[in-house]
């Protein structure tokens, strides 16, 4: 387990961001550190983290909290792109949403597929398709639903658009 503290300044403002990564290997692990160019944070964050992740209460609250937000976004989601057809697979874990787009598609291919991800690029959205991640079944796209909650309503607007239009092209 690496763990890596990062202050970020930007605007005269502070940030804390903490990370863990699970690199697997001594190998990875000694690659990843090549990679770790960052200076320490001040002692003065080092302190306030330190007190925030001392305060098990705090901590236990404040996964509790991120969990409940992140399962009505996951809930949300997945109704609102159940509601016009398209299948998602159920989850317990993670930042993202598998959906089944195949009922969009003319053909259920590979080139098809792609042709969907094209046209939701063009439609102003980024996902990922199911092809990119190993799925053996076209139709299969990732959607990232963990981002500000206005932004995640323009995409699923957006969605809803490009794949009315694509089943009517």
């Amino acid at each position: 387990m690496n763990v890596t503290l990062v202050p970020f300044n930007e605007l005269f403002q502070s940030y804390i961001r903490y990370e863990s990564i699970d690199v697997g290997t001594s190998e990875l692990c000694s690659i990843a550190s090549e990679f770790n160019f960052l200076l320490a944070p001040s002692r003065h964050i080092q302190v306030i983290l330190a007190s925030l992740l001392a305060d098990r209460q705090w901590v236990r609250s404040y996964i509790e909290l991120n969990r409940l937000r992140l399962t009505q976004q996951y809930k949300r989601v997945k109704l609102e792109l159940e509601s016009i057809g398209a299948r998602v697979r159920e989850s317990h874990a993670g930042f993202f949403i598998w959906a089944d787009f195949r009922v969009f598609m003319r053909e259920v291919t590979f080139d098809e597929e792609n042709s969907l991800l094209d046209h939701l690029f063009e439609c102003g959205v980024f996902v990922m398709r199911g092809y990119n991640f190993g799925c053996s079944q076209p139709g299969w796209f990732r959607l990232v639903f963990t981002g500000k909650d206005s932004l995640v309503t323009e995409g699923l607007k957006r969605i809803k658009t490009a794949l009315s239009q694509f089943a009517n092209i």
